[in-house]
Parts: structure tokens; sequence; C-alpha cells
């Protein structure tokens, strides 16, 4: 079996980016409901030059350890 096939498929996904978490909050749908968090799409879109370093953040962790936070099962 050809080992580099093996190193491949452990490689590590590229990081996400605080531009793709910044454009990712920008097309949150603002007047609906807040979901589970209880957090509203217009909140979030408020302090969104400081929660896309939070949640870039937080992607990547769960990125990096494969594993999701219990709560967001």
């Amino acid at each position: 079996m050809d080992e580099s096939k093996d190193d491949d498929a452990e490689e590590k996904a590229a990081p996400i980016l605080v531009d793709e978490v910044r454009e990712a909050i920008r097309r949150l749908p603002c007047g609906k409901a807040a979901g589970y968090d209880d957090l509203p799409a217009e909140l979030i879109k408020l302090n969104s030059d400081v929660i896309e370093r939070v949640f870039c953040k937080l992607c990547n962790l769960i990125v990096d350890s494969d594993e999701w936070p219990d709560d967001w099962r």
C-alpha cells in the first residue's frame, strides 16, 4: 500500500479564514427567530468585527480537534 496516500488522508484541512466567517455573518438572514443559542442574526451582525474573530477561532478549534461541542449535537 502506498504510504503517501495515507499521509494525504490524514492531512489537515485548510484553516478557516476571518474573511470566510465575515462573509458567512454577512449572509445571515435578519428578521428570523433566534436559534438554539438565542443569538439573533442582528446581534451577531452588530458586533461582527469582534465576533468574527471569536467565531473563526472557535471553528478552527473544532476543525483541528475533529470534535463538535456536545451542545451542538
